[in-house]
Parts: C-alpha cells; structure tokens; sequence
C-alpha cells in the first residue's frame, strides 16, 4: 500500500511539472529556436522543410592582363528575417570618364583602339592621331594619355599703345571691333586711352576654334588670314615652295599638327622660323617670324602656339611662310590643310 501511494505522489508531482512548464513563454525566451521548432513539428508530421531559393553568384570574368582591373565586384550578400529570401545586393558598373574632365584627355586600357576611343568621343580618327602626333594607328599602349581637345587658353588682354585704335586692334587678334566694343562696354568708340586694358572676347576660343577644323590629313591652319601667295607660284628662275598667308605682326602663329620641334631660329632668307617633324618623313616650316616660342627638342600639340607673325629673312610685310614637305619635297600645303 505504501508503495501504490509513493507511486502517486511522485505522478501527481511530474503532472505538476509538466503543467508549470507548458505555461512558460519558451518562444519569448529562446526566439532564435523558432524556427527549428517549426520544422522538428513539419518532419515529424511527416512533411518537407520549407525550401529556400537558391542564391546564384555570378561567375567571374576571365582575367586578362590586370587580374585587379578585369575582376567583377562579388554581389554583397544582405541579411533577412525569418522567411525573406536572401538576395543579392544591386551592384552598378560607372561609366568610363575622361581624365582631367569629360573630353580632356583619355587613358588606354588593355584591348582598347584609336578607332574605337575616337567613336567614343565623337571624334575622327584623324583628329586623335593628329591631336597627339600619333603616325603608327596601331602603336598605342595600355596607360597612354591621349589628348581629346586643346586645354582652355588663359583670357586674353590688350593693353592700348599710342597710336593704335579699335580697327588696328581688331585686325591684330583676328576677331570684330563690334565684338571688342560688347566686351568692353566703350562709352566712346573713338576716344581710347593709352595704357587701357582691353578684354579681347574671341582670343580664347581661337585656339579651340582651329583645332575644331582638322582636314582628313590632320592639319589645321596655323592662322587665320588671307592667302598673298600660292605654292608653286613662279619667282623668277625658281618657284614657290610654299603658301604665304597674309596677317597682322604679332599675331600668333599655330602648330599645323602634333609632333616635335626640329629646330628654331634665324634661318636665313626664312627669317626667324620654325620646323616641326610630325614622323613619318613630314615636316612643316613657318617662316619671317617675329618672335619664336618654340625650341628645339620640345613637344608641341595641335594648335599650340609657337611663333608670333613678322617680316623678318626676305619678306616685303607680315605674314607667315608656310612649308609641308614629305621626305624633303616640297608639297603644296593646300593639300594637306582643311577648305575654308
């Protein structure tokens, strides 16, 4: 009897047990264990577990030259709640930029052509290879600058000289007197004072203006102005060897294209004079300058200026005397230059 009794106290004490702990918030206590519980009771029930879609990882690109610069970036995983599928975080590749701004300059990635930068850029493959004195179109290297348009000029100023008026002025620079009179907002056309400083609005955009003409040769004209004598123009015995274009003394003189400065100096008849070898066996020669910026071994750009106009060597008034030669011949500029 006494057994039959400690059987039922020890009965009554587990069913007390047993009732307690079923009125305990376990899932309050142990949150992280929810869902386990959740599918102990599906199996056990003789269901499937919940099935999760798979995350897919895309595969990365084949690696060429630069492993660092080929390899795409790996989704970034983020991490759900209960039930929400995982899914890879968005990622976006930029757009390629030019160096320095958007159409200054451009550096050469591995696979890259001059064809294929210049269509980029909405630019003529002659352009760029004229821009940058490039004569082999095949011959360009991963991490090669490439120059896409001339860098903007600094602002041009004239400061007046006795003697010197809007129409002189004008002529000088290459641009209006009614352009030079809205810049400067001149109360009296006729009345400038020495020593004045003048804004010559068109200047800056000069340079940028020429590089904008390039012929399919890829040569711009050095300068604008009127043509005072033709290649191939009879001066007695001999005949002319280049192109005369007539302009104001001291206007600047430009590189036709890109390439490297031969030589500088006096040259005799040529006066003070310029020649620059663009490779391949061309060179160009500007002649009867006033002044000379460029000199011997330096690398010039299309456009950049490189002499200022005068009437120096045998020359009957300003103007710059213009040479294209191929392997030591002479050829008539006109040819290689772009049609107005």
């Amino acid at each position: 009897m006494s057994t039959f009794i400690s059987y039922l106290r020890k009965a009554l004490a587990f069913s007390i047990f047993v009732a307690a702990m079923s009125t305990l918030p376990i899932g309050a206590i142990a949150p992280e264990y929810r869902i386990a519980y959740l599918v102990a009771d599906q199996l056990s029930l003789g269901g499937k577990p919940p099935q999760q879609e798979p995350l897919v990882v895309p595969k990365a690109a084949p690696v060429k030259d630069n492993p660092a610069a080929s390899m795409p970036e790996m989704p970034k995983l983020v991490v759900a709640s209960a039930g929400t599928a995982v899914q890879p975080a968005a990622t976006t590749t930029p757009a390629p930029t030019a160096v320095g701004g958007p159409t200054l300059t451009h550096v050469v990635t591995s696979g890259e052509t001059l064809s294929g930068i210049a269509n980029k850029y909405k630019l003529t493959v002659a352009q760029l290879s004229a821009l940058n004195g490039i004569t082999n179109l095949d011959m360009i290297r991963p991490g090669q600058k490439l120059l896409l348009a001339a860098e903007p000029p600094l602002p041009v100023s004239h400061t007046v000289r006795n003697g010197e008026n809007l129409s002189y002025i004008a002529a000088k620079y290459g641009v209006t007197v009614s352009a030079i009179i809205q810049s400067n907002d001149l109360p009296d056309i006729n009345r400038l004072k020495i020593g004045q400083v003048l804004n010559i609005p068109s200047a800056s955009t000069g340079a940028l203006a020429s590089r904008s003409a390039v012929s399919s040769a890829g040569y711009i004209w050095p300068l604008t102005g009127s043509i005072s004598s033709f290649f191939g123009e009879l001066r007695g015995a001999s005949r002319h060897s280049g192109l005369d274009i007539a302009a104001p003394t001291g206007k600047d003189i430009k590189a036709a294209r890109a390439g490297r400065v031969d030589s500088a100096g006096w040259m005799g008849g040529y006066g003070y004079a310029v020649i620059i070898d663009h490779g391949e066996g061309y060179k160009t020669l500007y002649a009867h300058a006033s002044k000379l910026l460029a000199k011997a071994g330096d690398r010039v750009v299309q456009g950049q200026v490189i002499a200022r106009v005068g009437s120096t060597g045998n020359s009957t008034g300003p103007h710059v005397h213009l040479e294209v030669r191929m392997n030591s011949k002479f050829m008539d500029p006109l040819k290689y230059l772009p049609r107005r």
